[in-house]
């Protein structure tokens, strides 16, 4: 082999930008090209092992005898720590004029390709544990109306335990209650490019409806063709349930106040007035809607007595802040207690006075004709106003004395220590009341029955 030759071989090895290096039977580096020498430094002469891995025993990934024994060339992925690079590495046989034999190692460093691998993987691996734990249903549909992949949530929401037969549903015809929703899901997708809390109704696998939210946006193909949707399912039942609630009991909440026989009104934390209810609309001679929203509570009262009042809403002793929510849930809980029958009773609980309705027992058993009064107070020693279950209670002893004065039997008048969370003692106590009241008969001081 002529010296021009050999240089033009050695200026083409020296052009290629994987590492190259010969090595001899007895592992002496015979030839190593630039970019060899920039991966791992001058090395001509030396053990390969010694410039490869910076070691005096043979590398380990070292697979020299298989492939001058058996002729063949091998690939193989080696980390070299010596570098910290990763290589996909072609081990080639050379026999040598001369009938020496060597080997030609081509080094490729794919370190960066391996880095963006493990990347992928953990974006993959990220990717479907979301898809499956969130808790809202994930979907990917094709456009012409089948899913493609759906998370456990959605099967879950649509009532479905395989998720085979879920995806071989027709989505216009099985899922959506009204065909003429999914046309419009459509349209609207596919000109704006998504679709942001879009409620529609399904039909779960029983036949039942669920209200939905969906957010999706469109898969697009080459060239811009549509090939589906990718979004997410929210269920809407539990909200709608609220919504109802609330309602009701806004509902009912305005029926107390209007119908109450007392002026009704309260204001904000700015004295802007609130509820004025029809008694507040007689009495003070302002019709509630000009008032309510518009009006401030010194345009009603004296300047001196509206101040008062702003400076009692603010104090704690006189419920401060949110006192107005406090006293709404106390109007609710009460009347519907009242809803219970002849038996007249009252709670003393949160508001300011917590003897507010037994100052007028005496009244309610010989005026208002009621057969008997029981009061529903606080646990001892968890009263928001530290002492007022036992002012209460005093209260009701001193009633009951009263009422043994008068002819009339203490037992008409009972007091019993409740928390809000005990709704059954509740239901148990008005039972024992009412069976107690049945045993002592009419109340004969009502005025219609001392007659």
């Amino acid at each position: 082999m002529t010296d021009s030759y050999t240089d033009r071989l050695v200026d083409a090895l020296n052009a290629f930008e994987d590492g190259i290096y010969i090595i001899r039977e007895d592992y002496t580096v015979e030839f190593m090209n630039r970019a060899m020498v920039k991966f791992l430094g001058e090395g001509l002469g030396k053990k390969c092992h010694q410039v490869v891995n910076r070691s005096y025993r043979k590398c380990p990934w070292c697979r020299m005898q298989e492939v001058l024994e058996n002729g063949r060339t091998l690939h193989s992925e080696v980390h070299i720590p010596s570098v910290d690079r990763t290589f996909h590495m072609i081990e080639v046989p050379v026999r040598n004029l001369d009938g020496t034999r060597s080997k030609l190692n081509i080094y490729r460093d794919i370190t960066d390709h391996k880095h963006q691998q493990e990347r992928l993987r953990v974006s993959e691996e990220d990717y479907h544990r979301l898809f499956e734990h969130v808790g809202v249903g994930v979907y990917i549909s094709s456009k012409e109306g089948k899913f493609l992949n759906d998370s456990p949530a959605l099967l879950d929401m649509m009532g479905y335990e395989s998720k085979k037969e879920f995806l071989q549903i027709d989505i216009l015809h099985d899922l959506y209650v009204h065909p003429a929703d999914r046309h419009k899901f459509q349209q609207m997708i596919e000109r704006d490019g998504r679709v942001i809390v879009y409620e529609v109704n399904f039909k779960r696998k029983d036949g039942t409806t669920i209200p939905v939210l969906l957010t999706a946006n469109v898969r697009y193909g080459p060239r811009g063709r549509v090939l589906g949707y990718e979004g997410i399912c929210v269920d809407q039942s539990q909200r709608r349930r609220m919504d109802q609630k609330i309602r009701e009991a806004h509902d009912f909440l305005h029926n107390i106040i209007q119908s109450s026989p007392d002026a009704i009104f309260a204001a904000d934390m700015n004295g802007k007035i609130v509820p004025w209810n029809r008694v507040a609309e007689e009495l003070l001679g302002y019709p509630a809607e000009d008032v309510i929203g518009k009006v401030n509570i010194a345009d009603v009262f004296s300047n001196g007595i509206a101040v008062k009042m702003m400076q009692m809403m603010r104090r704690s002793e006189y419920g401060g802040r949110g006192k107005l929510r406090q006293t709404q849930e106390q109007l609710l809980h009460s009347e519907k207690l009242a809803a219970m029958g002849r038996l007249t009773f009252q709670l003393a609980h949160e508001l300011n006075n917590p003897l507010y309705g037994i100052m007028n027992t005496l009244e309610l058993l010989k005026g208002d004709g009621a057969d008997g009064v029981y009061v529903a107070g606080c646990l001892e020693g968890e009263c928001h106003f530290l002492t007022g279950d036992l002012k209460t209670r005093r209260k009701v002893e001193y009633v009951q004395k009263t009422l043994t004065e008068i002819g009339v039997d203490p037992g008409r008048v009972e007091m019993f220590n409740l928390s809000s969370a005990m709704g059954p003692r509740f239901a148990e106590i008005a039972r024992e009341m009412t069976e107690r009241i049945r045993e002592l008969g009419p109340n004969v001081t009502a005025p219609s029955r001392a007659a």
